[in-house]
């Protein structure tokens, strides 16, 4: 990293560190699926505390991007996760954050994923 010798220097550094938290915040809700409606609370950042629909979004682990997993499986059956990528038109990060075993999803063993029955 580069020696600051002026304030003006480190409002500029500053205000990239502020561009990149704002940019991995954002990245955090739409993995967590929250924050689907696009409603910011930019105030956030500036207070130095989450965002409120964070801690109150009912749907933090049933966002709309793990139930288009959902749907996708229960009517295609047991996919790779290639196919569900393909499938569902996600990028490939999100498929891979959201098809674990604690959301619900089992992998058998020729790594195809699936819903189990009942859910």
């Amino acid at each position: 990293m580069q020696q600051l010798t002026n304030g003006s220097q480190l409002r500029e550094q500053a205000q990239r560190f502020r561009a990149a938290a704002t940019k991995l915040i954002e990245v955090a809700e739409i993995l967590d699926g929250t924050n689907v409606g696009g409603n910011k609370d930019s105030s956030a950042l500036d207070s130095g505390r989450q965002p409120a629909n964070n801690a109150t979004n009912p749907h933090k682990k049933t966002g709309k991007r793990l139930t288009q997993i959902r749907d996708f499986l229960k009517a295609k059956g047991p996919s790779l996760r290639k196919d569900v990528i393909a499938g569902v038109n996600m990028p490939a990060a999100t498929v891979a954050y959201i098809l674990k075993e604690e959301n619900g999803f089992k992998r058998d063993e020729n790594r195809r994923w699936s819903v189990p029955a009942g859910e």
